[in-house]
């Protein structure tokens, strides 16, 4: 029995879109783009790192501004442009000789975007400690001067409390200058002052003041 031709010409149709044009992107709506790790950490000195891609689609990769010590391996550019087989990019760091620091790759496609992490040592080492974490503060209040020691400039300090009491804190000149208000309310006062700051690398540094202040009898 012979098979009517509409029927053969329906399965040669069929074949030629899922042996080929099923794979593109066309008729593919699940864009592929991203990285296998995410963020690499390098030292100070000259060095190259590389990450692993997985994608489906042509796209662009760029070095976010503000980050300019960071290069492709490449092309020595801020940008890269990448087909669909591309499974690595290289980048190529210079020298630091300052407070570790983090760059920042994206990557992006019509549908699809990754954010990738540079982070580099430096030669210095960020430190912001209190020479003095304990105040038993008056009754009445008061102004308290404590000295702090950090090498990082004064715009970059930055400090929280975790209950009311406090009515200013200043950090001058390597002084810092807690004015503490009345304790006029029915409980004693058990504040932790929070002295700190965010590096590059989006980590947490610096020292606790333990506030203790009794209620004015």
């Amino acid at each position: 029995m012979k098979r009517p031709a509409i029927f053969l010409w329906g399965i040669l149709l069929f074949s030629t879109i899922s042996c080929t044009d099923y794979l593109s992107p066309r008729y593919n709506d699940i864009v592929a783009l991203g990285a296998t790790n995410k963020s690499v950490t390098i030292d100070a000195e000259p060095n190259t790192c590389m990450f692993r891609l997985t994608s489906n689609v042509d796209f662009g990769a760029y070095v976010v501004s503000g980050s300019e010590w960071l290069k492709f391996e490449e092309n020595g550019s801020d940008q890269l442009l990448c087909y669909a087989s591309r499974r690595n990019i290289k980048l190529r760091a210079t020298a630091n000789r300052g407070f570790p620091r983090m760059g920042i790759v994206t990557l992006e496609a019509e549908g699809r975007a990754d954010t990738l992490f540079v982070k580099q040592e430096g030669q210095l080492e960020p430190f912001v400690q209190l020479q003095v974490t304990d105040l038993t503060a008056a009754p009445e209040g008061g102004t308290y001067r404590f000295t702090l020691e950090t090498n990082l400039p004064a715009r970059d300090i930055r400090t929280q409390a975790d209950m009311e009491g406090i009515l200013s804190v200043t950090y001058e000149e390597s002084t810092l200058t807690v004015v503490m208000s009345p304790n006029d309310g029915r409980n004693d006062r058990h504040i932790h002052l929070d002295v700190y700051s965010i590096t590059q690398w989006r980590e947490k540094i610096g020292s606790v003041l333990n506030i203790t202040q009794k209620k004015i009898q």
